[in-house]
Formats: structure tokens, sequence, C-alpha cells
């Protein structure tokens, strides 16, 4: 296996994991992106590939089976696009000994090219690549590696998106939480207030001690209607 530094590699898979992605459902917009790495390309084969600490995990896959979504790292190449953090083109699989007995290329569907650019983050880790394949030998022109390459940084930046949105709703689903919260912890106290106001202002006599009563149980009243007001926008705003 394409070996990375012990205190390299433990931080990329931090940063990978922070992206909570591996183990999700397909999604529109990455399926999109490997199809049209594809066209570019002129490949049959593209793929958006998660390199994980002994597995190999794709997030998108054009052109090839629904069983090949997820396999061991030291059978793929593009642990070694994430070990350079670089653009590498194999020009035929069957004559580099280090993929040459892979399963894929030996045997079915018996794949000969590769390209892969990888996909780093905004502090350069590389937590996968997009790759192209093909069933026969050939050499990319540079325009479609660079196009491949702004087709990477664009999965990058839908993931960074994508991370940006679940942070947000976890932050909603915790302050709404925080608002029922205080929003009960606030109101038990003044119903109590105006609870005890109706008994009092049975009780009292004199006009100023019944004024008094009033004006206690109003201003209850009217800070639970604000407390009533507040989680509604809240509510409104999440």
């Amino acid at each position: 296996m394409a070996k990375i530094p012990a205190d390299l590699e433990k931080k990329r898979l931090g940063v990978l994991r922070s992206y909570s992605i591996l183990d999700t459902e397909p999604e529109k917009e990455f399926d999109d992106l490997a199809r049209l790495a594809a066209e570019l390309c002129d490949a049959p084969i593209a793929r958006v590939n998660l390199i994980d600490k002994d597995r190999q995990w794709a997030k998108a896959i054009h052109g090839m089976n629904e069983d090949s979504r997820e396999v061991p790292r030291n059978t793929t190449v593009c642990q070694y696009t994430v070990r350079d953090m670089n653009v590498l083109e194999v020009q035929n699989l069957t004559q580099d000994d280090r993929f040459k007995d892979f399963s894929y290329v030996k045997g079915e569907p018996y794949l000969k090219y590769y390209l892969g650019a990888p996909l780093l983050n905004s502090e350069g880790y590389a937590i996968g690549a997009l790759c192209v394949l093909d069933y026969r030998e050939r050499k990319m022109p540079d325009e479609q590696i660079e196009q491949l390459k702004i087709i990477a940084s664009e999965v990058m930046a839908r993931m960074e998106l994508r991370k940006q949105n679940e942070e947000l709703r976890e932050l909603n689903e915790h302050k709404l939480k925080l608002m029922k919260m205080l929003s009960h912890d606030m109101r038990s106290p003044l119903n109590g207030i105006i609870g005890m106001s109706n008994m009092l202002s049975e009780t009292v006599e004199g006009d100023e001690e019944a004024e008094m009563i009033e004006l206690l149980e109003q201003s209850a009243m009217q800070l639970n209607h604000m407390v009533d007001e507040i989680l509604s926008y809240s509510l409104i705003e999440s």
C-alpha cells in the first residue's frame, strides 16, 4: 500500500471524517460531476473516490457496477494519487508493476488507463481523488488534464458547502432545543406568579393592594407573551 507518514495520515483521516460523507447515499450533484469528468475526458468510467484508513469508498460512480463502490485500499490506484497529492496518469496499468496484478486489470473489466486528480481541501490535505478510467491504453492531452483538475476542485467545493450546510443544520437544532428549554424554564415561574396573583386578588380588600396585584399579574402576562414571541421568531428564523 502507498505509505503516507503516520502524523500526516492521522490528520488527513480527521479531515476526511469531518465531512461526514462516508457511506452516505448517492447525491445528484456528485454524480453529475463524475459524468461530466467522463464526458470531458472521453472516458467510459469516472469516479469520486474517498480514501479511508483501510478502504476506498466512492461517493459517485459513472460507468461501473455498484459492487465496486467499496474496495480494499491496497487494491486501488487512487491511493497513490492521494499519497503524492498530485495528478497521476497511468497510460497502461498492465505494464505498471504497482497495478498489473490487480483483479480489475488482469481480469474483468480489464482496465488499462487511469487518470486521477486529488481532492484537496483548503489546508492541502488529499481526502480522495476524482479519476477517469478506460479499457484502452492512451495519453490524455494537457488541456483535458487541466479540465479534470478543475472538476476535482468543484467536487471539493461541493463537499465544503455540504459540510457547512450540515453544521448550520446542527446549529439550528441546538438553537431550537435551547430556546424551548429556556421557554419552559421561564414560563413555569411566570405561570406561578399569574396563578398566585389570581388567588391573592380574591382575598385582598383594599383598592391599593388590588391594584398592585393586578399590575403584577399584567407584568407576568406580558413577560409570558414576550417568551412566546421570542420562541416563534426563533422557529421562523430556523
